[in-house]
Parts: C-alpha cells; sequence; structure tokens
C-alpha cells in the first residue's frame, strides 16, 4: 500500500548565505516541476532559519590573544577551516561584529548529547576569557 502523505524533512547549511539561497531556490523549483505529476501536490516549506556564521578577523585576533593569557598556549587552537555548524549568534554577529569561540571541556560526549554532562572546571576558564576580552576591548576607566 503506498501512503497518501509523505513528508522529507532536513537541515540545509551552506558556508555563505549567497549558496543557501541559491538551494532554496533550486528545492522550490524542483518540488514546482513535478507537483503536477503528484496527485494532491508538494508543497516546499523550506524556511530559513540560521545565516552562515562568519569571526570577524579583528574580534577573532583579541579572542585568540586573550586565550594565550588564560590557558596554556599549546592547547589553544585556531582553525580557519569552515565547519557545517548551525548557530544563532551567526544572526547576532551580522547586527554586531564578533567571534564565536568554544573553550572546550575534558568530557568524552559531545554536546547537544543526552549523556554529555558538563565539565564544571571549564567554568573559571569561560568567565576568565569574556572578562578579558571586556578589559582588552573597553577603554581604561570606562563604565560603558
Amino acid at each position: 500500500m503506498i501512503p497518501g502523505e509523505a513528508r522529507l524533512c532536513g537541515t540545509v547549511r551552506a558556508f555563505s548565505d549567497e549558496t543557501r539561497a541559491l538551494i532554496r531556490e533550486r528545492i522550490r523549483a524542483i518540488c514546482a516541476g513535478h507537483r503536477r505529476d503528484v496527485p494532491g501536490g508538494i508543497i516546499a516549506d523550506v524556511r530559513d532559519t540560521f545565516s552562515v556564521l562568519v569571526n570577524r578577523e579583528e574580534q577573532s585576533r583579541v579572542v585568540e590573544d586573550v586565550a594565550r593569557t588564560i590557558v596554556d598556549p599549546d592547547q589553544g587552537l585556531t582553525r580557519s577551516t569552515p565547519k557545517m555548524g548551525s548557530e544563532d549568534f551567526a544572526d547576532m554577529m551580522q547586527t554586531v561584529p564578533g567571534a564565536y569561540f568554544w573553550i572546550g571541556h575534558d568530557g568524552s560526549v559531545p554536546v547537544h548529547n543526552p549523556a554529555m554532562c558538563l565539565d564544571d572546571k571549564i567554568l573559571p576558564v569561560g568567565a576568565s576569557m569574556f572578562a578579558r576580552i571586556i578589559e582588552t576591548r573597553l577603554p581604561a576607566g570606562s563604565h560603558a
């Protein structure tokens, strides 16, 4: 028996907003092309959730410099290789320049996993990173 309805769901990720727009356009065009051949039609519900996250160079340098003062320089990693993650911070950085960074943890289970347990030892590192970034970026005596 053939079901009366089918749903195809997924996530589309790309390294540029232009490529993401092209993918959305092509999905809609392909569905429109097949709509007449499918009883009941095809509905293409393509949602544009998060922008592409691109760290700004200046803010990335600040994070890298600050990290060297907080953690063992041999433990700090900087990568220029893009990742296919999805992060709402990307939308904030469309308005305010920034740099997204990970502070890591000693746990063996990655985040977004039901078995993940936060490694509390990393909290002072994260707090120190943010405090030092603020100290670095605000002029001396500033209360802004």
